[in-house]
């Protein structure tokens, strides 16, 4: 147990798959567990301990391991309600209040919910976060909320998903439970979507969830979905309706600007205006996006997609010009960010001659082309990837 949570939270500690952040590496609590166990794993980075799959012969016998692992600042989460899996056990308000952890997981079932008259009861003798879930049952999923609102504890409730399981995988799990909280519970949207953001972030203690300075600019832009019959996201999820994303930031970055996959479009356009990262546009280079992008083009939305779209990978030589000095360089790290306005993406070391102050790429503004080179033109790339060699086509 100790080996597994601590090597996984390592895999992951600066692992960013597709940007994302995986807090990985919660250890299982077992019998053979003792608190010196997980003062040494808290050690090496293992922040997360998880009561409820252990081999425990009732569920109360994880209340001193659960106070252990609070001892050493974990954050402690409880499976609730009835068995999830061959061999585990019920887990009810009883076992919760004697337990006591930060975080009553899937409270509203998993999938299998507790008795309704513990929901009151954990509400008002505890201080535990609530956490619903789309993999729960929705019923008790309404009745938490509304019972946490009439005892002031909504702060308390957290949105999650508890996929992938056997319920399988919910890539929109968070949204539709923000909307079945806003139109069936009457719960006002912004405090649906400050339960799936800010609130978890507290309980958790992660630096994201609130737009704040120095807070992690992690950031979810959605809106309406278009051709329906509201006019913003807010109304929409009041509505019962999926909020439509149309961008996605982390860390800084935009991982996509325009159209989701999994949702609805927008009712209206995303444009890119302003950002913080080096991005370059095929018609207009913008250092650091100081300037708002927009450039003429001549080239249509449809036909920049078609021809980003043969590109799986592979080697792109990038150009700048800039009062009549050309430079270049060889990338492998090239990426489509939007298509409006039409911008790519591509990563360089900070120490590249095209970085230095001075070079086209240091300035504000410069005309920048980018060029996908076939087989022929190896001479070219090799050209372009030598440290400080200037382009010269």
């Amino acid at each position: 147990m100790k080996a597994l949570a601590v090597a996984a939270q390592k895999c992951f500690e600066h692992y960013r798959p597709g940007g994302m952040k995986v807090h990985a590496g919660s250890v299982i609590l077992e019998p053979t567990l003792n608190g010196n166990d997980l003062g040494e794993i808290a050690k090496k980075g293992v922040w997360l301990a998880k009561a409820g799959f252990g081999a425990f012969k009732t569920a109360f016998e994880y209340t001193p391991l659960v106070a252990a692992a609070r001892a050493h600042g974990m954050i402690t989460t409880c499976h609730t309600g009835g068995s999830s899996i061959p061999g585990s056990g019920a887990i009810t308000g009883d076992h919760l209040l004697a337990m006591q952890p930060h975080v009553s997981f899937h409270v509203n079932g998993g999938p299998t919910a507790m008795p309704d008259k513990d929901f009151e009861r954990i509400i008002v003798e505890g201080d535990m976060a609530l956490q619903v879930c789309t993999a729960g049952n929705l019923r008790t999923t309404l009745l938490c909320a509304s019972l946490a609102q009439r005892h002031d504890a909504f702060d308390r409730l957290i949105v999650a998903t508890d996929t992938p399981t056997g319920s399988g995988v919910m890539p929109l799990g968070m949204l539709y439970t923000i909307s079945h909280l806003a139109s069936l519970a009457g719960v006002a949207p912004e405090l649906c979507i400050a339960a799936a953001t800010g609130s978890n972030a507290r309980v958790y203690r992660l630096e994201s969830g609130r737009l704040a300075l120095g807070k992690a600019a992690d950031i979810v832009l959605i809106d309406a979905p278009d051709g329906g019959t509201q006019d913003n996201a807010l109304a929409a999820i009041r509505n019962g309706d999926i909020a439509a994303v149309g961008a996605v930031m982390s860390g800084g970055e935009p991982r996509f600007v325009g159209r989701s996959r999994n949702t609805p479009a927008t009712t209206r356009n995303i444009r890119v205006a302003r950002c913080s990262v080096r991005a370059i546009s095929p018609v207009q280079g913008i250092d650091r996006m100081t300037d708002v992008v927009d450039a003429s083009q001549s080239f249509s939305p449809r036909q920049f997609r078609e021809a980003l779209g043969c590109f799986a990978t592979g080697i792109a030589v990038v150009t700048a010009v800039n009062g009549g000095e050309r430079i270049g360089a060889t990338v492998s790290s090239f990426n489509s960010v939007s298509l409006d306005p039409p911008l790519v993406l591509f990563s360089m070391a900070r120490s590249s001659a095209p970085l230095r102050p001075g070079r086209p790429w240091s300035t504000s503004r410069s005309t920048c082309w980018r060029s996908i080179r076939a087989r022929r033109r190896r001479d070219l790339r090799a050209r372009s990837a030598t440290s400080g060699t200037p382009a010269t086509s």
